[in-house]
């Protein structure tokens, strides 16, 4: 797949559709590492908040236990070399996601290894999938490496 300038990105009409694009995060939310995760309902299928000190129960169906994983989720700012900015979620359940040489999981709520210092700065490839919700156009991650 050939890589993709946001510019471009932006201007298609094609959505859904898939890029490859090489960008840097130059921001990211939230903004304290340790909440880049939630309590998941594999009942619901929806995340929901941490409630401190609390074993998760989800608030929709009362789920707990082994039915409450983890997911990753956060939004990157990510820039190309021509100056163009996209927002782009990052959201997996219950998996190790592989940043560079840098590898992390979740153990429970927190997520275990790395920095984010390791987040912003270095470019790498990335498969965009841009698609449409209630909400809006969105953009999510798959299939990312540093490089």
């Amino acid at each position: 797949m050939p890589i993709t300038k946001i510019r471009n990105i932006l201007s298609s009409k094609q959505i859904p559709n898939k890029y490859r694009c090489r960008v840097k995060v130059v921001d990211y939310m939230p903004r304290k590492f340790e909440n880049f995760t939630r309590p998941y309902c594999t009942i619901c299928k929806k995340t929901f908040d941490k409630v401190k000190d609390h074993e998760p129960v989800c608030v929709r169906c009362e789920a707990s236990g082994n039915k409450i994983k983890y997911a990753f989720l956060f939004s990157l700012l990510v820039e190309d070399d021509g100056k163009h900015f996209l927002p782009i979620i990052i959201f997996e359940i219950g998996k190790l996601w592989k940043f560079g040489t840098k590898h992390y999981y979740i153990d429970k709520e927190k997520v275990i290894g790395g920095s984010k210092t390791t987040l912003c700065g270095n470019y790498f490839d990335v498969c965009i999938e841009r698609y449409k919700t209630k909400q809006g156009i969105r953009q999510k991650v798959f299939d990312t490496r540093l490089i």
